[in-house]
């Protein structure tokens, strides 16, 4: 049985159950305007969030231990790799390429999370080649946070 927990810090967040918050990290395409919104006021339900995301994602990239100077162009775990190159057609585009060593089954979201635990998700398309290619303004919000040293990421597996 899945029981409703209550998030004090906030009245509107008590209101989510464990199996909204995994329908939530396990589908990306989900559209969840209110659970997001007591995302953004509940500490204690964006620390659950990550719990959760931690515990059934396959792959987690941790934070970087020593940031280089300059960009960061990859980051690495064991089975798992992201690289971020610029587009050469479009300046203003990166490509984020990312390559899971056991390709069993299609990755369906990758989710980022800040110190705060603010996380940013993606739905993941169709590997080919065993490569998941994504194409990104230079500029957004989930670029930066995924090139974020300082930032965890989780990968469906």
């Amino acid at each position: 049985m899945i029981e409703t927990q209550h998030w004090p810090e906030s009245g509107d967040a008590g209101r989510f159950t464990i199996r909204r918050l995994f329908d939530y990290v396990t589908d990306a395409g989900l559209d969840a305007s209110d659970l997001e919104a007591a995302l953004e006021e509940s500490a204690a339900l964006r620390r659950d969030l990550r719990r959760l995301t931690a515990k059934i994602a396959g792959y987690h990239i941790p934070e970087l231990a020593a940031a280089a100077s300059g960009p960061v162009t990859r980051r690495v775990t064991q089975g798992c790799q992201i690289s971020f190159e610029a587009s050469r057609a479009e300046p203003s585009q990166t490509y984020v390429v990312i390559s899971l060593s056991e390709l069993g089954s299609h990755p369906r979201w990758l989710a980022v999370f800040s110190k705060d635990d603010q996380c940013r998700r993606l739905a993941l398309p169709e590997p080919r080649d065993g490569l998941i290619q994504l194409l990104m303004e230079s500029g957004s919000d989930l670029l930066a946070a995924l090139r974020d040293p300082d930032n965890e990421i989780f990968i469906d597996a």
